[in-house]
């Protein structure tokens, strides 16, 4: 084991590396490398190249914090989540790519918040998981679609907020409809 090498430093040279050169070009070897050991020892640290992918996606997703019911209505707490996950998805959009192959509890805690700001919105069981589930193909979609853009090509930020605003107003709608 290499003296002073621990699986966070791994995490965060994995992260740096893949967000200058993307996940496919990322290897344990170039990794391995890049921080002056040998590939046995990252894999004493970090036990596969997905637990790798799994470890920097939930490094990048963990550090969302939420407001509470106290501090926001649910149409604020859910501007703030669409807006928060994606802007950690665009500062490191290397992760996107991984959300395809791994899924870490990152995403689990942001589901779990989306569902919990529904709920307090009035939406129940299936009808809130349906709406948690389209929440998160919005933002992991548009990031996704604004990841592969030319930087500066468009308006995506007016964009994506006209979007979450679309999306807040039909759970407005779907919330005071008769059911």
């Amino acid at each position: 084991m290499h003296v002073g090498l621990d699986a966070e430093q791994i995490v965060d040279t994995a992260l740096e590396l893949m967000d200058l050169h993307g996940v496919e070009w990322l290897s344990m070897r170039r990794l391995a490398q890049h921080l002056g050991v040998s590939p046995p020892t990252l894999y004493w640290h970090v036990r596969s190249k997905e637990a790798l992918w799994r470890m920097v996606a939930q490094r990048v997703l963990s550090g969302l914090e939420f407001p509470s019911p106290q501090e926001a209505s649910w149409e604020a707490r859910v501007r703030h989540l669409m807006t928060s996950v994606r802007g950690q998805l665009l500062d490191h959009p290397s992760v996107l790519e991984l959300l395809g192959r791994v899924l870490p509890e990152a995403v689990d805690r942001m589901t779990a918040e989306a569902l919990d700001i529904l709920t307090s919105a009035g939406f129940e069981g299936a009808e809130a998981d349906r709406y948690v589930r389209i929440m998160t193909w919005l933002v992991f979609g548009f990031s996704f679609m604004e990841a592969e853009l030319e930087s500066g090509a468009t308006d995506t930020d007016g964009q994506y907020a006209a979007m979450i605003e679309l999306f807040v107003n039909g759970l407005e709608a779907a919330r005071v409809a008769p059911r």
